[in-house]
C-alpha cells in the first residue's frame, strides 16, 4: 500500500493520540469507584489500544516504525 507523506504523518499522530487516550482511560478505570464506570473506561482503554495497534501495523507495512 502506497501512502502519501501527509497520510503517514496523519497516521503517526493518530497512533500517538490513540495511545494517549488508552493511557488516560486506563488511569480513569483504575481510579473509578463505580463498577460501571470502571468497566466502561477499561473497555475504552482496550479499544484505543487496539486502534493504536492497527494503525501501527499499517505504518509498519508502509515501512515506518513508531518510537
Amino acid at each position: 500500500m502506497q501512502l502519501s507523506q501527509k497520510e503517514l504523518i496523519y497516521l503517526q499522530e493518530l497512533a500517538k493520540l490513540e495511545g494517549l487516550q488508552a493511557a488516560r482511560a486506563s488511569f480513569y478505570a483504575q481510579n473509578a469507584s463505580d463498577p460501571s464506570l470502571k468497566s466502561l473506561f477499561s473497555q475504552i482503554s482496550s479499544n484505543c489500544s487496539q486502534h493504536a495497534s492497527s494503525i501501527n501495523s499499517l505504518l509498519s507495512q508502509a515501512g515506518i516504525t513508531m518510537h
